[in-house]
């Protein structure tokens, strides 16, 4: 209702099966939040898959966390970005804590090939969308209250 804060789900193909590695979704969210610092990492495991979640800060105020997870082919990233820590955010505590995997047989990623490069990028996508977001939502809110005193 503020727009303080933005969150965005995505579905992206891993038709390799990689595993993710949490070195690579850190250096990935931090090539995309230049300046920025880690504020957490957090491995943790659903029905048998690893998700990860990493939180961060840029060099201003902006504050971004994700929780991505791969299995079946498809890694799964939900990403939520704001003026305060995502983890103290009460809109956002409890949708955090409560990723799930509904597929009754998971497969989780076996692959022989590095999972660094695929982390890196996995932890830079969406995160400029969500700022962008970010951006036009401010910018149409700005044109809203100009044309409004305009009329007033």
């Amino acid at each position: 209702a503020d727009d303080s804060a933005r969150l965005m789900f995505l579905a992206l193909p891993n038709p390799n099966n990689i595993p993710l590695e949490r070195a690579g979704l850190e250096e990935g969210t931090l090539k995309e939040l230049p300046g920025g610092t880690l504020l957490s990492t957090a491995e943790s495991s659903v029905r048998g898959i690893p998700l990860f979640t990493v939180a961060a800060k840029d060099h201003q105020k902006l504050y971004l966390q994700q929780s991505v997870i791969a299995f079946d082919g498809v890694t799964y990233k939900v990403i939520a970005a704001g003026t305060m820590p995502i983890s103290s955010d009460p809109r956002f505590i409890s949708l955090f804590q409560s990723l799930n995997v509904l597929v009754p047989s998971p497969v989780a990623p076996v692959s022989k090939l590095s999972g660094h490069d695929i982390s890196v990028k996995v932890g830079k996508i969406g995160i400029y969308a969500l700022l962008i977001a970010g951006v036009i939502v401010i910018s149409r809110r700005s044109r809203k209250r100009k044309q409004q005193q305009s009329t007033n």
